[in-house]
């Protein structure tokens, strides 16, 4: 019978928020009451008690325990279903102030007094030089494959790739089993991984050109048309025996990922095992994963949000984890049911499009976002089919994790994880989003913050909103056109799903023009024409196609290359 568990939204200054979805068969709605369950005033108190007792401590707030409650009222009944935010704040000394919310009104509030404890929590397992040696034992997935196993094909891949010259293993597959391999071969072995930007034998020709590697893993059916690679292929044939101990970490960087090259060549980002780990264990104690967690995920393993959540995940907690991905959204459905999935690691797209499939029978207690933006509206609807509140994660390739929120409140800001520092710099094209983090790729930290690609106005309080990407503003005939906006505008539209707004080279004389491309049924001259009551000039579509859907890549982003075929396609509009 599940229980309710507290995850992290945020941790700040004074202040500790966060989240309970109340799971209807969780043990506290057991007996109260069998005609109208509702969850008791013990409950919430054991929510805060928790809460607090797994989020208060940081690096400068020693952990603390409750000693007592005072001051305790409750305002409103909390049903099955319904989601929690719990808020403390630090109080007179030795007491913290409290509030258990629902839909934004106080069920319960009150103070407690706290003594400090020498129990380190939240950052103890950061210290530590292998978190996986503690459950070599312990299952990885659910199909009987341990992390002794992992562990003892990470040793076989090392003895392979350290008979070449280059020690560079470029890792291909989707089998997370195989990948996590690969990484801890990393980690201890002294030899290199290698992820191409997609997975497709292509992506890995175009990855040698760049970084040429010895051997490779990947689908057995690319060997012929890899041939004259210089590369020698790795079998999928693990070794019988498991690995007893693999501990020793590698403080260089040893693995390299890409960015998916949508606007030019793909560049390689360096990662250390302890800026990975460091990552990984930081997520598994603020999401509070557990042994009674399995995840399944739509994001591949070869991009970093992917990685970090489907495969570095279950490696550094007691998490299970499926090895493979389902694509479409009935599959994507119906797999989540029958594993019991806990955790859904996937994309923007393939939550807006389960939330017309996935039914009421599910195990999901934490559905996590990235890639891009989730719109507050395909949030709520998601919300409404499942009774779970998407957590979206913002970061990239460069940065790792940089911030976190919730859209039970439309269009929330984004909340810096701890640790994280948020600034802007301003620019030709305003304010851009900078970061500093342990994060961030060793080849792109120093001594000054990260320059994102983003916009962003930063709030006293640290939280922030994107206000798009600084690529994102162009100039038609003189003119500053923001694309989000003219996208914004145009997926708000009667019989609008989704939209894409670009800008390409003009030889009329604006130097750019606008092209967009709508999923929509409705003609496109229809929409052609509400576009232009609603925007000025500079900003109207030349080109306008409407399709059944916008095109994505395998990893949730939409497909650049796909994009430009069909807008280069769709007739020329006139202004």
């Amino acid at each position: 019978m599940p229980r309710l568990r507290p995850t992290l939204e945020f941790r700040r200054g004074d202040e500790l928020v966060t989240n309970i979805w109340a799971e209807p068969d969780a043990v506290w709605f057991q007996g109260h009451f069998p005609a109208m369950p509702l969850l008791p005033g013990v409950g919430m108190l054991a929510l805060v008690e928790e809460s607090i007792a797994l989020f208060w401590q940081t690096r400068t707030e020693p952990a603390v325990q409750i000693s007592g409650f005072r001051r305790i009222r409750f305002r409103q009944r909390v049903d099955p279903g319904a989601t929690l935010r719990l808020r403390v704040k630090k109080g007179p000394p030795g007491s913290l102030r409290f509030s258990v919310e629902v839909n934004g009104l106080a069920a319960c509030t009150g103070e407690c007094s706290v003594l400090p404890t020498e129990t380190a929590l939240a950052f103890a397992a950061l210290g530590a030089d292998a978190p996986w040696a503690a459950r070599m034992q312990a299952a990885f997935s659910p199909d009987g494959v341990t992390v002794a196993a992992v562990a003892a094909r990470a040793l076989q891949l090392t003895e392979i790739v350290r008979g070449s010259e280059r020690l560079r293993l470029c890792v291909a597959c989707e089998d997370r089993a195989e990948v996590a391999a690969a990484l801890l071969a990393a980690f201890v072995g002294a030899i290199h991984v290698i992820f191409p930007a997609a997975l497709s034998p292509e992506a890995l020709a175009e990855t040698f050109r760049a970084r040429a590697f010895s051997h490779w893993l990947g689908p057995a059916e690319w060997v012929p048309s890899l041939q004259t690679l210089d590369a020698e292929w790795i079998s999928a044939a693990w070794p019988s025996g498991a690995a007893a101990d693999l501990q020793a970490l590698s403080g260089d960087p040893c693995v390299f990922l890409q960015t998916g090259g949508t606007t030019g060549q793909p560049k390689l980002w360096v990662k250390s095992a302890r800026n990975l780990l460091a990552e990984a264990m930081f997520h598994a104690h603020a999401l509070q994963v557990g042994a009674d967690d399995h995840i399944l995920a739509t994001a591949a393993p070869h991009h970093i949000y992917g990685l970090l959540f489907s495969v570095l995940l279950p490696l550094v907690s007691p998490a299970t984890v499926e090895r493979t991905s389902p694509f479409f959204p009935q599959e994507i459905a119906r797999q989540i049911e029958a594993s019991g999935a806990t955790i859904l690691v996937s994309t923007p797209a393939h939550l807006r499009a389960l939330a017309s499939c996935m039914s009421s029978r599910h195990h999901l207690r934490l559905v996590l976002s990235s890639g891009a933006p989730l719109s507050s509206a395909d949030s709520a609807e998601f919300h409404a089919r499942t009774g779970v509140w998407p957590l979206e994660v913002y970061g990239s390739t460069e940065t790792g994790g940089v911030a976190i929120r919730r859209q039970d409140v439309a269009d929330a800001p984004w909340l810096p994880l701890p640790d994280v520092e948020v600034g802007v710099g301003v620019g030709v094209e305003g304010e851009t989003l900078c970061v500093r983090s342990p994060f961030v790729s060793a080849n792109a930290s120093g001594d000054d913050a990260f320059v994102t690609g983003d916009r962003a106005e930063i709030f006293p309080d640290g939280r922030f909103l994107l206000l798009g990407r600084v690529d994102g503003v162009v100039k038609v005939g003189g003119k500053r056109v923001a694309l989000s906006e003219v996208e914004g505008i145009l997926r708000a539209l009667d019989g609008v799903s989704d939209a894409v707004v670009m800008a390409l080279a003009s030889e009329s004389g604006r130097g750019q023009e606008i092209v967009a491309l709508a999923a929509s049924q409705r003609p496109a001259s229809e929409l052609a024409l509400e576009l232009r009551a609603k925007l000025p000039s500079p900003a109207w579509p030349r080109r306008l196609r409407c399709v059944s859907a916008i095109p994505i890549t395998p990893v949730g982003k939409r497909d650049r290359v796909a994009i430009l075929e069909l807008l280069t396609a769709a007739p020329l509009e006139e202004p």
